[in-house]
C-alpha cells in the first residue's frame, strides 16, 4: 500500500505519525527475539533489504525519527564499477540472488520475494528457509551475487530518540489494558530534519583533458627549449665566424713598417 504525502516544512509537527499494534498474541513462525517493528526508509520503487538495513522499534514506546535525504552519484567505468542502467536496482539484484539461493536449497521461495516459483509452506519455512538464512550470511553468499551499485542512488540518514508512552496517551486506548499497550502499542513519528538534501558526487581525480594538457605542456617545454638552444647555437656560430673573418680582413689592410735606428758616431779630439 502506497500513500502520497507532501511536506512543506521540516520538524516534528509536520511529520507522519503512526500508531502501530504489534499484536504479539498472534505472532507466528518468527525467528526474531524482538517484539516490535523493523523500519527502513527507502525510495518508493526500491526493495527494502531488511536484513542489512533499517532499525528496530520496540512496543510500549514513542519513537521519533528525524531523517535527511542523501543523493550519491558514482562514476561508471573506467573510473568506477557501478551500473549506469536506469532500470537496474542494486536491492532488486540482491533480492533475486537470495531468492534463487533459497529455491536451489529448498525448492521454493518465501512469500516476501518476487517471482513465479512455488511459495514455501509453513513447514518448509521452519525446516529449510530459517536454517538456510543463517547459512546464507555465514557463508557470505551475497558476495557471490555479482551485484554492482547503481551509479545514481538515494539513501536516508536518520537519528532516533525514544521515550515511554505517557499516561495521557495510554488512557486514549480505552479498549486495551495497560499491559496490552506496553507490550503491543508503538507510536512512531517520522519527520524531516531539513528540506535540503546533500549530494555526493564522485569526480575523476585525473581526467583525460588534464592528461592531454600536461602532455602538451611537457612537449611545448621540450620543443621550446630545443628551438631556443638551436637559435643560441646559430647565434654563437655567426658571431664567431664574423669575428674570425673581420680579424683576417683587418690584417690584410694594415701594413707594418720596420724602422731601423740610425746610429751616428762622432769622434772628437
Amino acid at each position: 500500500m502506497k500513500f502520497n504525502f507532501s511536506v512543506t516544512q521540516p520538524g516534528i509537527n509536520f511529520g507522519l505519525e503512526l500508531v502501530l499494534n504489534t499484536d504479539q498474541p498472534n505472532y507466528f513462525l518468527t525467528s526474531s527475539v524482538n517484539a516490535g517493528y523493523r523500519i527502513l526508509l527507502h525510495e518508493p520503487d526500491a526493495i527494502p533489504l531488511m536484513d542489512t538495513s533499517g532499525f528496530n522499534a520496540g512496543a510500549g514506546e514513542s519513537v521519533l525519527v528525524g531523517f535527511e535525504k542523501n543523493e550519491f552519484v558514482r562514476l561508471p567505468a573506467p573510473y568506477g564499477d557501478c551500473e549506469d542502467n536506469p532500470n537496474y536496482r542494486y536491492d532488486q539484484c540482491i533480492s533475486n540472488c537470495k531468492r534463487d539461493y533459497f529455491f536451489e536449497k529448498c525448492k521454493c521461495r518465501p512469500i516476501y520475494f518476487k517471482g513465479t516459483s512455488r511459495l514455501c509452506n509453513p513447514v518448509e519455512i521452519i525446516a529449510c528457509i530459517y536454517p538456510r538464512t543463517t547459512e546464507y550470511f555465514v557463508s557470505n553468499q551475497q558476495s557471490r551475487c555479482n551485484c554492482r551499485r547503481q551509479c545514481s542512488e538515494t539513501k536516508f540518514t536518520y537519528s532516533l530518540s525514544t521515550s515511554r508512552l505517557s499516561d495521557l496517551t495510554i488512557k486514549k486506548f480505552k479498549e486495551l489494558t495497560e499491559n496490552d499497550i506496553e507490550t503491543n502499542i508503538l507510536v512512531l513519528n517520522l519527520y524531516y530534519h531539513t528540506l535540503e538534501y546533500k549530494e555526493t558526487t564522485v569526480k575523476p581525480a585525473y581526467s583525460i583533458l588534464a592528461l592531454l594538457a600536461d602532455v602538451g605542456g611537457a612537449f611545448g617545454l621540450l620543443l621550446g627549449s630545443t628551438a631556443l638552444t638551436f637559435f643560441e647555437l646559430g647565434d654563437w656560430l655567426l658571431v664567431s665566424l664574423f669575428s674570425y673573418f673581420h680579424k683576417k680582413f683587418l690584417e690584410k689592410k694594415v701594413s707594418v713598417t720596420k724602422v731601423e735606428p740610425i746610429i751616428t758616431e762622432k769622434n772628437t779630439k
